[in-house]
């Protein structure tokens, strides 16, 4: 049979030649935009996961900081450590049992420095028992705060809380694909456990503080309940609102060995999979291996692309798994609209071959190949390029619209990631440093109040006594002749005993709380008087004071005899370690900003060693040679400045001296007296 002579025509040749060309090449084409995309889309789904495991494992760290947190506050406060220290347990019990009902935890107890059980917050009559074994509290009985994931045995948290023990009795499912097919039942919780132990004045344990959360849930018939408040948390963070058919794209899962026992995913019915377990593979990998897994995998009743990491106790052994997936159908279905728009395209072209030329081909071809080169890109890990947008509404130009949008929207959503961060970071940073400025100054508070009764029952003990040497020394002073062989003898008892006198004066002073007299005042005329008074002695004859004052005269509501104390005392330091000779500078202004007053004095004396620069402010820490002084008076002018609402602030160099500047605040209101005050 011969074929028809049509098609022996060039034209025909021509149209079937670039016809199988265009079928062939967008074929090919389509095969291969459809693997390169198909992957992109796959791998970008894959970075999603992996960015939402770390974001998942912040908020999960960061709840057990919150526990650890919340018991070294308890364990750290007047109400717990002085009255588990002063044998005054019913205090502290009362403050810790209204604490974890404010807070919501769900034990808080208090054990002995042998680790047995002395009062449980929840109510049980079950003391004595020891819980040494969990490795928080066996770490905070050697003195240092801990928290971590434990297991707890139900025995345990049947003492604890007993409305713990019914959230074990989960009902768990059977499958040939579980990584643990022997295990019919919990007979243990995973607890976020934290404890911290409580110290008496010399740094000995006392007692130990310990909380903890359980993340077991048990299965109910509402369809409505809210996850486990870390994995709803979780969930709401990384995927607010995320839905593909009504369902959830987004899941959040924490394991018990391989046991889900708090989720976000739910069954065929709508009920959380609490009891199901997971597959063999993962638990292969991440609670046997021990490593991280990355890749799809079946939970419950479809496909997920997940990411889990195992669940570690203080000790190192791996006891449940962290995992967070994303719903694998809806990059299917994008995939697969992908595919519909390249066959279409390929499609397209045939159809168009026909009637239109070459170049016309071309163009069309061209935004094909464009897209296969950033879709390489893309699978490169690099997400700067983007497709040249197609002029027009056709399939080429909504789907480089398209692949641009997306390119951008994952560029923003890198972007957001990492702001939060730096973010959680920042917050993290802010909130480590105001905790060790608060302990700090809590430390210094305790210490100067204990100091201080401590100094005036010294003082008060030895006052009398004191006196009746002092007396009788003096009579026996007046009784005896310049030449008595013991006139040297009674001579220097009598101003030893003076000295002493004058330290227990001191002591006296330091530990006396009396009321301040606060007045608005100039500061100005405060330290000129101060000044005045110095001048004159002999040991400032070789001393130059330059003055650089204020000319706005700043005003402060202080007591006046206790902040010309404060400069005195400043300056008489001074003055001995510039050796009595050299300059001093006082310089006083004015913060309008922040409504604060400074006093500046600078000497060039020897300086202060940085290792001793805190510990002066102690009181009777000195350096002065024995008998030159008593080491109380940095420690007074810190309490009377704290006592004014001000602060000190040092700076020195060795060899190049000090700057001590006080810093109060400020008002506007002058002095009821009639006039200015003077100016220096």
């Amino acid at each position: 049979m011969k074929a028809p002579r049509w098609t022996h025509s060039l034209k025909w040749r021509i149209v079937a030649s670039y016809s199988l060309i265009l079928i062939l090449g967008g074929v090919s084409t389509s095969i291969i935009g459809i693997r390169v995309t198909g992957q992109a889309l796959l791998q970008q789904a894959h970075q999603q996961v992996d960015h939402g495991l770390s974001a998942a494992r912040a908020i999960y760290l960061n709840r057990l900081d919150e526990l650890r947190l919340c018991v070294e506050l308890l364990a750290t406060s007047r109400r717990v450590s002085g009255s588990l220290t002063g044998n005054e347990p019913a205090s502290a019990r009362e403050y810790v049992r209204n604490m974890q009902k404010a807070r919501h935890l769900d034990f808080l107890s208090i054990a002995d420095s042998a680790g047995r059980v002395g009062f449980r917050t929840t109510g049980t009559n079950v003391n004595g028992d020891s819980v040494v074994d969990l490795a928080p509290i066996a770490r905070a009985l050697s003195g240092e705060s801990a928290a971590s994931t434990e297991l707890v045995p139900r025995a345990l948290l049947q003492a604890e809380n007993p409305d713990l023990v019914a959230r074990l009795g989960l009902e768990l499912a059977e499958s040939p694909a579980t990584g643990s097919q022997t295990q019919k039942g919990l007979e243990a919780g995973l607890v976020l456990l934290a404890a911290a132990p409580v110290k008496d004045s010399e740094g000995r344990v006392v007692a130990v503080l310990y909380t903890g959360e359980l993340l077991n849930e048990i299965d109910t018939d509402a369809v409505s309940v809210e996850a486990h408040g870390i994995v709803n948390k979780i969930k709401k963070t990384l995927f607010p609102g995320l839905r593909f058919q009504d369902r959830q794209v987004g899941a959040a899962t924490i394991f018990q060995d391989d046991v889900r026992i708090t989720t976000s995913v739910l069954t065929a019915e709508g009920r959380r999979a609490l009891g199901t377990r997971v597959s063999r593979d993962v638990y292969q990998s991440v609670i046997v291996a021990g490593q991280i897994w990355r890749d799809r995998a079946y939970a419950v009743n479809d496909w997920y692309i997940t990411a889990y990491e195992p669940i570690t106790n203080l000790d190192g052994r791996r006891i449940g798994i962290l995992g967070v997936g994303l719903l694998q159908r809806p990059y299917m279905a994008v995939r697969d609209n992908v595919t519909v728009a390249f066959a279409a395209i390929a499609l397209l072209c045939f159809a168009l071959i026909v009637v239109v030329t070459y170049f016309l081909t071309r163009s069309l071809v061209r935004p094909l190949e464009d897209m296969v080169v950033v879709s390489r890109e893309i699978t490169a890990g690099n997400l700067d390029h983007r497709v040249q947008e197609v002029a027009g509404h056709s399939e080429l130009a909504v789907l480089s619209r398209s692949l641009n949008a997306m390119l951008d929207r994952i560029h923003d959503m890198n972007t957001q990631i990492g702001q939060w961060a730096k973010m959680l970071e920042q917050k993290v940073k802010e909130r480590t440093e105001q905790l060790t400025k608060t302990q700090a100054a809590m430390d210094r508070q305790q210490r100067l109040a204990s100091l201080g009764q401590l100094a005036a029952g010294v003082a008060h003990e030895i006052n009398n006594p004191l006196g009746g040497i002092l007396t009788f020394a003096s009579l026996v002073q007046e009784e005896l002749t310049d030449d008595s062989p013991i006139r040297e003898d009674v001579d220097e008892i009598v101003r030893q005993a003076d000295r002493c006198r004058k330290i227990v004066q001191e002591l006296l002073e330091f530990s006396r709380q009396r009321e301040a007299r606060m007045a608005p005042h100039g500061i100005n005329e405060i330290l000129a008087r101060t000044l005045a008074m110095l001048e004159k002695q002999a040991s400032f004859h070789d001393i130059n004071i330059v003055r650089e004052i204020d000319p706005d005269d700043p005003i402060a509501v202080v007591d006046e005899s206790q902040l010309q104390q404060v400069f005195m005392n400043i300056i008489l330091n001074a003055k001995d370690s510039m050796n009595e000779r050299g300059n001093l500078a006082v310089t006083t202004g004015h913060d309008t900003a922040n409504q604060e007053v400074f006093i500046r004095i600078t000497d060039n004396g020897s300086g202060i060693p940085e290792n001793i620069r805190e510990a002066i402010f102690d009181p009777f820490f000195t350096t002065k040679d024995p008998g030159k002084g008593t080491g109380l008076g940095l420690a007074v002018v810190v309490r009377i400045i704290e006592a004014h609402g001000g602060r000190l602030e040092v700076d020195s160099e060795i060899g190049q001296g000090s700057i001590f500047t006080v810093v109060l605040p400020m008002t506007a209101k002058r002095p009821n007296d009639g006039e200015r005050p003077s100016r220096l």
